[in-house]
């Protein structure tokens, strides 16, 4: 297997994708990963996508596209979980920085499967 691109993708994203192959003989783990795909997304594809375009254009540089895919996956419910998932981060978002992520996430918020 080759790789051709790496690029970070959403869950609803990528249940999309797999949804296609869903049909052909799979191995145990992938059918695996399908389920857990379908049982764990939070919002469509479409929802997703326009989250993910709103966040882009913050046209903010310390907000990556890795960042954004994890927004959009686990979507927060508060700016106290938004801040907890750029712990890790060599460069996090300034305090109101995470307010206008937020203040951009919290309708889709309430999507989240409990």
């Amino acid at each position: 297997m080759e790789i051709i691109n790496k690029t970070p993708i959403t869950s609803a994203e990528s249940k999309g994708l797999l949804s296609k192959v869903a049909a052909k003989n799979l191995s145990y783990e992938q059918k695996m990963a399908i389920e857990t795909i379908k049982s764990t997304v939070n919002l469509t594809k479409t929802e997703a996508q326009k989250l993910k375009k709103e966040l882009e254009g913050l046209d903010n540089r310390r907000l990556k596209s890795e960042g954004i895919v994890k927004i959009i996956d686990l979507l927060p419910k508060n700016e106290e979980e938004l801040k907890s998932l750029f712990a890790g981060a060599t460069l996090p978002p300034k305090k109101e920085d995470l307010e206008e992520i937020f203040k951009i996430v919290k309708p889709y918020a309430h999507k989240k499967k409990k």
